[in-house]
């Protein structure tokens, strides 16, 4: 019977969408189940969307600034952006940092702050056993 082994096929291929979600829930939060609540995830996502909004917002800024310079020494114009468009993304991260860290705030949660490494780390005191 065809029916059968067509709802075989559904079957399988939604256990396996949803051991995807599962797995990609315990790489993101690092728990399972119901302690996974997702907080440092988010936190990490706003991060990752702050910086490259900052960055294209960095970088327009500096393509404004490159067009400035090559309209008044057009051989410095290049050199000009290139340094701009590279340094970019080293300024916006900092800025980036401190606007997510004021969103989080302002949304009523707790910085996550928390680095990974477990037991590698060596600058944490470790609990007592």
């Amino acid at each position: 019977m065809p029916g059968v082994a067509y709802r075989f096929m559904i079957r399988d291929r939604l256990e396996s969408t949803q051991a995807l979600f599962t797995s990609a829930a315990v790489v993101l939060n690092g728990t399972r189940g119901a302690a996974a609540n997702g907080v440092e995830a988010m936190q990490a996502l706003t991060l990752m969307i702050v910086y490259v909004l900052t960055t294209f917002a960095v970088q327009f800024v500096g393509f404004l600034v490159s067009r400035l310079v090559d309209y008044e020494w057009p051989t410095l114009g290049l050199m000009t952006f290139l340094i701009l468009f590279m340094g970019a993304f080293g300024i916006a991260w900092p800025i980036a940092v401190r606007i997510t860290e004021w969103l989080i705030v302002r949304s009523g949660h707790v910085v996550e702050t928390q680095q990974s490494g477990g037991d590698a780390r060596r600058d944490v005191a470790r609990k007592p056993t």
